[in-house]
């Protein structure tokens, strides 16, 4: 059962939103954009701050707006990012259109994540075509 959520803005500009709600552990980001790979790691890793700022679980990600993450950021999210989130957030939820899951091919991530076996113990990404089944996902039975 999805909490009641009163996420709060904590920051915004032209490539991205970001709000959370620390009471339930829960941070909400929405790409506003297409972005480069520098805008698009910066982005991240403000998210990331954020995330242990607040002491964040779990990250609803909005990317309906961010067309496509190149290769080389996807390895950077697996060999990198990822090993340092896990120490924080739980599970990722993505909002993506139809198109944006081909092109990013997120499956392609999460197969990557799942070789990485410590951190698919303790860390789970999935894609989602709308905020209500990702939040569904987020917060089901057993997750908190």
């Amino acid at each position: 059962m999805v909490p009641d959520l009163c996420p709060e803005p904590v920051f915004r500009d032209e490539r991205m939103r970001i709000e959370i709600d620390a009471k339930q552990g829960y941070i909400e980001t929405e790409w506003l954009r297409h972005l480069s790979s520098t805008e698009y790691r910066g982005c991240v890793s403000l998210a990331f701050k954020l995330i242990q700022e607040h002491g964040c679980h779990y990250w609803l990600s909005d990317a309906r707006r961010l067309h496509y993450v190149e290769l080389a950021d996807q390895n950077w999210l697996v060999h990198d990012f990822f090993p340092q989130l896990a120490s924080s957030v739980r599970k990722i939820a993505r909002i993506m259109t139809d198109e944006g899951l081909v092109m990013m091919d997120l499956q392609s991530v999460c197969d990557k994540i799942e070789k990485k076996q410590a951190l698919a113990a303790i860390f789970q990404v999935a894609p989602f075509p709308d905020r209500e089944s990702a939040l569904e996902w987020l917060f089901e039975e057993g997750a908190r």
